[in-house]
């Protein structure tokens, strides 16, 4: 089981960087915005540089800044992503450390991450179950409202980066074409890098948007969250497969899934007590045996209840070989449980007792004092059986 300590650690760092990938974001979106609005109040100011070159030229200056920032910004959203899908996990770790079965830390988890996706081991699929197509349009239609209400900031913050590059492209455009000067220096120096510009918005506008798409849709989500799931080898049902092996006949997996929750005490404690009614008596087996080795107070009642009630002579026996086992612990409840109306269960539990020997001694001493004549009775019997009274000297 992981060191929670290492996790609660990791968790703060985390939150912090989470904190400033955010932060950076504003600060490019922001900067992206005042940069373009300055650089065209100088290229709307000063006019051409040369007389060869279009004034065109300079509204193109601001995509300097526009298009870097504009990859970088949905980058670091991906980043967002995978680390959000990262720390979901790492807050049920805190919870549920026995569900987290390979912890690496980020900085080893993210070099495996993108090691399998190198390898293209990460390329989940998501498939349309939604069955006939005009019903698949009627959940596309509400689904993209949705989408819409839930991705408000992403989608703006697309519109407001694709904005302003295409009115940088609109201004060159415009102003080239209004004093333009058709010689081959001037198709060189204008046409051409407003050819590229155009092209490298195009290819900006369709790679970010398609980011958008998978973030929107949540695809991105869903695969990197399938990812961390794999590479930490998370299985919130960790317990409830151990348990399922009770129903094994190899011995092997039997006893290493005994082994296992036994190790992970007392989270399995809970499982194994809902494994007491399963439908297989193999499992209920195991549960006793288990819970007979993990020795807590508070199962005692279910195992008690278990042998008394369960129809299955082989759980009987896994009870109280359980009982035995847990010694002291289960002495207080046996004696309490000599009350009950069942003649053969009050004798299962006073043999129980015995087997215990004097451990039970003291607790016999004082039931041989109850009120009810029932318990006074087999307290006295099984205290005569553990410490035989010394006869009478002649």
């Amino acid at each position: 089981m992981i060191d929670r300590e290492l996790v609660f650690v990791e968790y703060n760092a985390l939150r912090q960087e989470l904190r400033d990938l955010k932060k950076c974001q504003v600060t490019f979106l922001t900067f992206s915005v005042t940069a373009t609005g300055v650089l065209l109040g100088l290229g709307s100011k000063y006019g051409t540089l040369t007389d060869l070159i279009s004034p065109g030229i300079i509204y193109l200056f601001p995509l300097t800044i526009i298009i870097p920032f504009w990859w970088i910004f949905f980058d670091k959203s991906i980043t967002i992503i995978r680390l959000v899908g990262y720390f979901r996990l790492l807050e049920n770790a805190v919870t549920k450390p026995w569900a987290v079965r390979n912890f690496l830390g980020w900085e080893n988890a993210i070099a495996e991450f993108r090691e399998k996706q190198k390898r293209h081991e990460l390329s989940f699929q998501l498939i349309d179950t939604s069955g006939h197509a005009a019903i698949r349009e009627a959940h596309r239609l509400k689904r993209l409202r949705e989408v819409f209400k839930s991705n408000s900031y992403t989608l703006m913050t697309f519109s407001t980066f694709f904005g302003l590059a295409l009115l940088c492209l609109a201004l060159s455009y415009g102003t080239f074409f209004s004093g333009a000067i058709f010689s081959f220096k001037a198709l060189l120096f204008n046409h051409l890098p407003f050819t590229i510009a155009s092209v490298i918005v195009a290819v900006s506008t369709v790679w970010n948007a398609k980011i958008v798409y998978n973030i929107a849709y949540n695809r991105n989500y869903v695969r990197t969250n399938e990812a961390w799931r794999e590479i930490l080898k998370y299985d919130e049902h960790y317990f409830d497969n151990l348990i399922s092996s009770f129903k094994e006949i190899d011995d092997c997996s039997y006893q290493d899934a005994l082994r296992k929750l036994i190790e992970n005490k007392p989270a399995s404690i809970d499982p194994l007590i809902a494994a007491l009614s399963n439908e297989s008596a193999r499992v209920r087996v195991g549960a006793c045996k288990a819970l007979g080795e993990i020795r807590e107070t508070e199962t005692i009642p279910y195992v008690i209840n278990c042998m008394r009630n369960d129809s299955d002579s082989a759980v009987v026996i896994a009870a109280k070989k359980s009982l035995t086992r847990m010694g002291t612990f289960s002495v207080e409840p046996l004696v309490e449980a000599l009350s009950d109306n069942d003649e053969f269960f009050r004798e299962e539990v006073k043999s129980i007792l015995v087997t215990i020997g004097v451990p039970a001694a003291g607790s016999l001493s004082k039931a041989v004092r109850d009120d009810n004549p029932v318990v006074r009775e087999k307290a006295q019997e099984a205290l005569d059986t553990i410490i035989p009274p010394v006869p009478d000297s002649l």
